[in-house]
């Protein structure tokens, strides 16, 4: 029986091929993005809405966060406070308050000549976060600059309600870029590789033909409208 049964499934996964099963992943992938970058686009169109700094500190060092989130998106701005230091340390790696994901970086405090006022870090996707970018705001000189990170295309001013520079995300948050990649392959798995399954099942328990759904139950050898083997798994 088992061997029969282990037969039956070797047959199934040669019949679907690897085709569906790239086809799924591929889907799976590109359903990740479609749904981050529809997060990212409803976040574009939004009205914005203040919020309350609060300051963090790690270490001798201290930072204003302000944050917001919702449904498929998380905002989180960093600015240190003060942006500068005339005894700045030199080397090594500041400390990170506690309770913010890697992906926000907490810049480190710079010089009166060039320091960065404030790092503004976007995570979209859901079920979980799965893309970013950031946009660091920094003065070289007394002069302001606005730079964009991890974008691969930035977006016009006119499809957007923000007042900065703002691109679509092309920086994977890798934990939740693989969950949500699971999850959507998973989902498209069902529907090209269950349904057509579920299908021939039904068939072969009612006797017909599992590629066409000839009724076999009085034929023997192959099915005689499409030449598949007539296995009947009538009860």
């Amino acid at each position: 029986m088992s061997s029969a049964l282990v037969r039956r499934y070797t047959a199934l996964v040669t019949r679907l091929g690897t085709v569906r099963i790239v086809a799924c992943l591929l889907l799976g992938l590109a359903t990740t993005l479609v749904a981050a970058y529809e997060s990212q686009l409803r976040f574009l169109r939004a009205a914005p809405s203040p919020r309350a700094t609060t300051s963090l500190s790690a270490g001798e060092h201290t930072w204003g966060v302000t944050e917001w989130r919702a449904f498929g998106r998380r905002t989180i701005v960093v600015m240190p406070r003060p942006a500068y230091s005339h005894a700045r340390p030199e080397g090594g790696e500041l400390p990170r308050p506690e309770g913010f994901p890697r992906w926000v970086p907490f810049p480190a405090f710079g010089s009166p000549d060039a320091y960065t006022s404030e790092v503004r870090a976007f995570g979209f996707g859901w079920p979980m976060l799965a893309v970013r970018n950031e946009l660091w705001t920094e003065f070289r000189a007394g002069v302001q600059a606005r730079t964009l990170r991890g974008v691969w295309m930035e977006v016009p001013q006119s499809l957007s309600r923000r007042p900065y520079p703002t691109g679509l995300c092309c920086w994977p948050i890798w934990p939740g870029f693989a969950v949500n990649t699971a999850v959507f392959t998973a989902f498209w798995a069902g529907v090209l590789l269950g349904v057509p399954w579920r299908r021939r099942v039904r068939r072969r328990r009612g006797g017909r033909c599992a590629a066409c759904g000839y009724d076999l139950r009085y034929v023997g050898g192959t099915c005689p409208e499409c030449g598949s083997p007539a296995e009947s798994w009538a009860r």
